[in-house]
């Protein structure tokens, strides 16, 4: 399976550069709701038990790992919001090949990733939630906690990998961002495909990073966007493996008079 990450143009390079996927606890998100399960019942009540598990939900928040993904390349809201307002890349990533879809390493695999959008938060109300996961025996809980999100999400189409990164750490810990996630060596040949927005800027460093995804990935297909002149969103077209095609795909011909 193929499942795409959006980013930046400088991440673009680091994860050429080193062969790695990040995985971020969910206390970073942006959305401070993700992975911070209710503890209240359909009364916005809490019982001891309910506090219990919200700081067991606390614990996971800073202990697992949860990478990103979504099923679409060419998400308007998705460049706008993710890849740096569509100066960054959208990169396509086998599974498989990624080791995304392991059971051993995963608590969540990416083919029983995909997210859940709801209007009312999950809730821990009338049980206790472990401090450790078991699986098959906590498949349920680990998808309330998380794969659910709110409706107002659901644009992303997203599909979540989930790993315990930090074992030790526990839910009173002052957490750094510069600690709030780990990255994880994948194969070059995981990498299928590779689109640059509509507006990747033509500079020596962003030319740099294509043409080491060039040198270390030959059979990525590399793709730039443009915005359709028709229709509210953009369109992938491949760039030939020539070895001139940085000049033309990064040089403006808009502005290019004929000769007199």
């Amino acid at each position: 399976m193929i499942l795409y990450k959006y980013m930046s143009h400088i991440a673009l390079a680091a994860v050429f550069k080193n062969s790695t996927i990040r995985f971020t606890t969910p206390e970073f998100f942006n959305d401070p709701f993700d992975c911070a399960i209710s503890g209240g019942s359909g009364a916005n009540k809490e019982d001891d038990a309910g506090l219990s598990n919200i700081l067991t939900a606390m614990h996971y928040r800073k202990s697992i790992g949860v990478l990103c993904l979504t099923r679409n390349p060419l998400n308007l809201l998705m460049w706008a919001h993710y890849a740096d307002n569509h100066t960054g890349a959208v990169i396509g990533i086998d599974t498989e090949i990624t080791g995304l879809e392991c059971d051993t390493g995963n608590l969540i695999p990416a083919r029983s990733g995909s997210v859940v959008y709801t209007s009312i938060r999950p809730s821990s109300f009338g049980s206790e939630l472990p401090y450790e996961f078991t699986r098959p025996k906590d498949n349920a809980i680990l998808e309330k906690i998380f794969l659910h999100k709110s409706v107002h999400w659901a644009y992303e189409e997203e599909v979540r990998v989930a790993r315990e990164i930090y074992p030790q750490i526990t839910e009173n810990r002052v957490s750094h961002k510069d600690d709030s996630y780990k990255d994880f060596a994948i194969p070059q040949e995981a990498f299928k495909e590779v689109y640059l927005g509509a507006r990747f800027r033509t500079c020596p460093e962003n030319e740099a990073t294509i043409q080491l995804i060039r040198r270390t990935c030959k059979d990525a297909i590399i793709s730039k966007c443009h915005l359709s002149p028709t229709e509210w969103k953009v369109e992938g077209k491949p760039i030939d493996n020539s070895s001139d095609f940085l000049g033309f795909f990064f040089t403006d011909h808009s502005s290019s008079q004929p000769s007199a």
